[in-house]
Parts: structure tokens; sequence; C-alpha cells
């Protein structure tokens, strides 16, 4: 798995010693969890609002979206001749 790692483009990239990416992920991991954390503790914008129904419908409405992104992208990619299928298949052991 290493090798698949240092044979990307994204490896190069580094702060220090330690990867970009790593960075990157630790940020976005933090940024999710304060993210939850807000949206499940103030009333202002989480589900503990008297008017919760905008926050579910918010909630829904961003899933929505994302799948709609999600599958919109795929197309374009398929037309371009790049299949994301293949992303989420396991790399064949050498």
């Amino acid at each position: 798995m290493k090798e698949t790692y240092e044979a990307a483009p994204a490896s190069r990239y580094k702060v220090g010693s330690i990867p970009l990416i790593s960075i990157l992920g630790t940020i976005g991991f933090a940024f999710m969890v304060f993210t939850i954390v807000e949206f499940l503790s103030q009333s202002a914008f989480g589900i503990l609002a008297s008017t919760a129904v905008v926050s579910w419908v918010t909630a829904g409405v961003l899933v929505v979206a994302t799948l709609i992104y999600y599958y919109v992208i795929s197309a374009v990619r398929k037309r371009a001749g790049i299949d994301l299928r293949w992303a989420f298949r396991a790399v064949p052991p050498e």
C-alpha cells in the first residue's frame, strides 16, 4: 500500500516531514467533529431547536444535493472516458 501512496502525485507535497494529505485530513476531520457537535448542541440551528423541522429539511437537502452532485460528476467523467466505479474497487494484489 505504501508503494501506491508514493506513486501518487499527492505524496510529493509535505510540510516538514508530514505529508500534506495527512494535515488536510486532520483539519477536515476536526472541522467535521466541530460541525457535528455544533449541530447537535446549538439550539439556534441544531436538532434541539423549536424549529427543528428546518434543520432536518436542511440536512435532507444537503444529502440529496450531494447525491445529485455525485451522479452528475459520474456522468460527466464517464462521458470523458473515466469510469469512477474503478475508484471503489479493491486494488488487485501484485
